[in-house]
């Protein structure tokens, strides 16, 4: 089962925000509340992508044993996707 962190300082920092997810729905929910927490602007609902990082064939993180995929999203419809965190493995199946 994958595990979510936010992009958010050092290493050890992100870590502390990690959760489980279980699906692509939890993923965006918990973003979601984020985002509110913030008091930013964003628009709602919002597109998330996910990518193997830095790529496909390197992904692997000895230091902390993810196959990190980068989250992103575009949160104004300006179709610029911002990273927002890291997860630990893809979803199963279609996004």
């Amino acid at each position: 089962m994958p595990l979510f962190r936010f992009h958010t300082g050092s290493l050890m920092v992100s870590l502390e925000t990690t959760t489980i997810v279980k699906n692509i729905g939890q993923l965006y929910d918990r973003i979601l509340w984020k985002l509110a927490a913030s008091k930013l602007p964003f628009i709602h609902p919002f597109t998330i992508k996910i990518e193997p990082y830095p790529d496909e064939e390197n992904n692997f993180d000895p230091r902390i044993g993810w196959y990190t995929h980068i989250v992103m999203a575009d949160t104004h419809e300006s179709g610029k996707f911002t990273p927002i965190g890291f997860l630990s493995e893809p979803f199963e199946g279609k996004i």
